[in-house]
């Protein structure tokens, strides 16, 4: 049997988180519980921190809406990340003082 390396396993945990709050984000209750910290929101961006209760670590997404199904996704940013702006630009690997989007496509 092949052993996990870290980056497999950090991907595998993301994809797992990603997965519950696509099926379960209900942001009042999880704020309520603690599990949930809003760190920036920006029209249909919310910036937050995740902490799963059964697990020490907390992780950053950035929530955003696809303008063209009206769906929501998560997406892994790294915790530095302060605000949409930065974690969209990260996505996007470019500079935030680059990104500037008109419309999305």
């Amino acid at each position: 049997m092949k052993e996990e390396t870290y980056a497999e396993i950090f991907l595998d945990v993301h994809d797992r988180i990603k997965n519950y709050l696509e099926k379960n984000f209900d942001l009042s209750l999880m704020r309520d519980n603690g599990r949930v910290r809003i760190i920036h929101r920006d029209n249909n961006s919310t910036l937050f921190d995740y902490h799963p209760s059964n697990r020490r670590n907390i992780y950053r997404y950035i929530r955003v809406k696809d303008t063209s199904t009206g769906n929501f996704y998560f997406l892994s940013v790294p915790n530095e990340l302060r605000n949409c702006k930065e974690a969209l630009a990260w996505g996007f690997r470019i500079p935030p003082s680059e990104y500037n989007l008109v419309k999305e496509t």
